[in-house]
């Protein structure tokens, strides 16, 4: 894991290196927003998942220290030397958590099914100490990841430091029944602390929706957005990260909705990333909704560098 971890970032530098005009990797929000006045692209250095790139202070100071690591979602998709993770769907479970899943079946007497099944592992002593090292070297934790557990334990000590909350890539229960969605916790935490929320633009995480006669992704994704605006304010809420293969895409509207009107991109459906301002601008609650999100990310980003 580290190895491939260490040649993801040698092809990442390499790719900034060559485009000196067009990409920028900024290391803290100063350099983001200059390279935006220059009109250049930003990267922002994060790793998914702890477990084989942060096990040691070497490995701290090598991806922190000397890289300008920006964020990292201590949790994944299974358990591990540092703590549990979020269950998804009970098919997607067995796949992922096989073990985490049969204990909360268990624990639950099945009775879990109903609603969801939540992991009976939180964070672990490695984890903690993790958590706690990343956040005094002002590295942003993303609880994208996070199950029912570690969300308790870690939002209450964020909050008395007065973090704002990263959650990268989610959805909410309403549209997607699973420990992996969007708490009620991280919600109030959203209204009192702030933070943003990326919301995970695919059909996969939209069925419990229903946009009458068909389904429409867009549509539903659409009305997700706004809902979590209405409740928790503009401009915390963005399109999320991890929506590229295999996860689905967003279907078109419905052709057989009567009185829309079908744009190009409304009749097509979001399924490649070259189609992400069209998708921005499909959502997008005001005309300067892009560049507000932008600058709702710098500020809680600014919040975690200026501790």
């Amino acid at each position: 894991m580290a190895r491939g971890l260490e040649e993801e970032y040698q092809a990442l530098a390499e790719f900034v290196r060559s485009q000196p005009d067009k990409v920028v990797l900024a290391r803290n929000p100063s350099e983001a927003r200059t390279a935006l006045q220059a009109g250049k692209k930003v990267l922002i250095l994060s790793i998914e998942g702890a477990y084989g790139a942060m096990e040691t202070e070497a490995d701290l100071s090598k991806w922190v220290d000397e890289r300008g690591l920006a964020i990292l979602t201590p949790f994944h998709l299974t358990e591990d030397y540092f703590g549990g993770a979020a269950l998804l769907s009970p098919w997607l479970s067995l796949f992922t958590s096989p073990l985490s899943f049969f204990q909360s079946l268990m624990l639950s007497g099945g009775s879990c099914l109903n609603s969801f099944c939540a992991s009976p592992m939180g964070m672990k002593p490695a984890g903690r100490d993790l958590v706690d090292r990343l956040v005094e070297r002002k590295v942003w934790i993303d609880l994208a990841h996070a199950n029912d557990l570690e969300r308790r334990e870690l939002l209450p000590e964020f909050q008395k430091r007065g973090l704002p909350l990263l959650v990268s890539h989610t959805t909410l229960e309403s549209h997607f029944n699973a420990e992996r969605s969007l708490s009620k916790l991280e919600i109030d935490y959203l209204k009192t602390t702030g933070g943003v929320v990326g919301l995970i633009p695919s059909d996969d995480y939209l069925e419990g929706g229903t946009s009458g006669t068909c389904f429409s992704g867009l549509f539903e994704f659409k009305k997700q957005v706004q809902s979590l605006e209405r409740s928790v304010g503009k401009n915390k809420v963005m399109i999320g990260s991890d929506f590229n293969a295999p996860l689905k895409g967003l279907s078109p509207y419905c052709q057989t909705r009567e009185g829309e009107i079908h744009g190009v991109f409304e009749s097509g459906g979001f399924y490649r990333q070259d189609q992400f301002k069209s998708l921005s601008d499909f959502v997008a609650s005001d005309p300067d909704w892009t560049r507000a999100t932008e600058e709702a990310f710098l500020s809680a980003w600014e919040r975690i560098r200026s501790r």
